[in-house]
């Protein structure tokens, strides 16, 4: 562990506390056809991990000057949480009802140490 192991550790218990569980869902490319059922055609597989998210609002200025559109959220979740799942664009993040499609994910890596995730999140 480098030297930012202890802020790590703090951003995984901020973030289990003040956040919500939602599962990260991610397409494992895969399909799967029922061969009892073949017409219905193939489904796609998807991997879930269960972590915890702190969502937020982005600022009138980032809407307006940036790639983000009204209704998106931020969304921050710990690296030590995720364990060796690495969010990427494309991912969706199930809150309940909700599906959010991960547009950016900015990592928060100042070594070696990973410490957090800022994800733009999008409803889809």
């Amino acid at each position: 562990m480098g030297a930012f192991a202890d802020l790590a550790a703090s951003a995984q218990t901020l973030i289990n506390d003040l956040g919500r569980t939602v599962i990260l869902r991610r397409d494992t490319g895969a399909t799967e056809v029922d061969v009892a059922k073949p017409w219905l055609g193939v489904t796609p597989t998807f991997t879930n991990v269960s972590i915890s998210v702190v969502f937020d609002v982005f600022s009138t200025g980032e809407i307006a000057r940036t790639e983000v559109l009204d209704g998106d959220v931020k969304g921050y979740a710990s690296s030590l949480s995720l364990g060796a799942v690495i969010p990427k664009p494309g991912d969706l993040i199930v809150d309940g009802t909700q599906t959010l499609r991960i547009m950016r994910a900015l990592h928060f890596k100042p070594n070696v140490d990973s410490i957090a995730f800022e994800l733009h999140l999008r409803p889809s």
